[in-house]
């Protein structure tokens, strides 16, 4: 069975991966997605509409008729998708087309998309949708939630920190009109800057500190923080945990969540 037998009445979703930036394509068998990708992380551009297969969300669909005909669809109006260089809703392609998705053109063959997701297909029938237990995300929801929190504090506590700066900056200025002072305004204007430039590098250390760590932190989150079910093991994005366990299911692979 060659590559496009195996997608004969099938519709493949085709855009971005949601958190990682890749090109995502899905397609059911069974009534279940089965999905892949293709390129590097954060390979595509911001202008290629992401793909949900559980929402029946994505940038453009490829559907092979049951004759093998390859027609590729723009799905949303604020989707721009091209083929061979000129924009379409709707046209017939071959293998050799290529298409090109959003309005900086990610460019990708046909066919590519065809053997990559035939390839991910397999010869096997997938078995239906598991149960997963979401009980380990709730940890790591609550710990990325409080880190952030204290981080935000942090924040603050450097916005302050600069705002002292400032308030000396000004005394120092206003020493310098008081004439009956004498020589004094210039020691006081003086000590007023030294202060303010000392508040400025401290909360300007304290930002780039803040920076990394934060970064630190969003990296970390998003290896923890993702789809319980091994063959999706996809980041769940910045949902909070509450919402999670509403949701009930994985929006990627469609997999049901438990809290056993």
């Amino acid at each position: 069975m060659n590559n496009i037998d195996k997608l004969k009445g099938k519709t493949i979703l085709v855009g971005k991966e949601p958190g990682n930036g890749r090109l995502f394509i899905s397609v059911k068998i069974n009534g279940q997605p089965k999905m892949t990708t293709i390129g590097e992380m954060n390979s595509v551009p911001n202008s290629v509409s992401r793909c949900k297969p559980a929402e029946n969300i994505g940038h453009c669909k490829i559907d092979v008729d049951n004759t093998g005909a390859i027609k590729v669809t723009n799905l949303k109006p604020q989707n721009v998708t091209y083929v061979n260089g000129v924009e379409i809703i709707s046209k017939t392609v071959t293998n050799d087309s290529f298409i090109e998705l959003g309005k900086d053109k990610y460019s990708i063959n046909v066919g590519s998309i065809i053997d990559t997701i035939s390839k991910a297909i397999g010869e096997s029938t997938p078995p239906p949708a598991q149960e997963y237990s979401i009980k380990s995300l709730k940890i790591v929801w609550e710990e990325y939630d409080t880190k952030r929190t204290e981080e935000q504090l942090s924040e603050q506590k450097r916005n302050n920190i600069q705002k002292l700066g400032g308030i000396f900056s000004s005394c120092g200025i206003l020493f310098m009109f008081i004439e009956g002072m004498g020589d004094l305004r210039f020691v006081l204007t003086g000590f007023s800057v030294l202060i303010a430039i000392i508040f400025f590098v401290r909360g300007l250390n304290t930002s780039n500190s803040l920076l990394v760590r934060l970064k630190d932190l969003d990296a970390d989150f998003r290896k923890k923080y993702t789809c319980p079910n091994p063959e999706c093991h996809h980041f769940m994005g910045n949902i909070p945990y509450d919402v999670l366990r509403t949701n009930k299911k994985c929006s990627y692979c469609g997999c049901k969540f438990n809290e056993k």
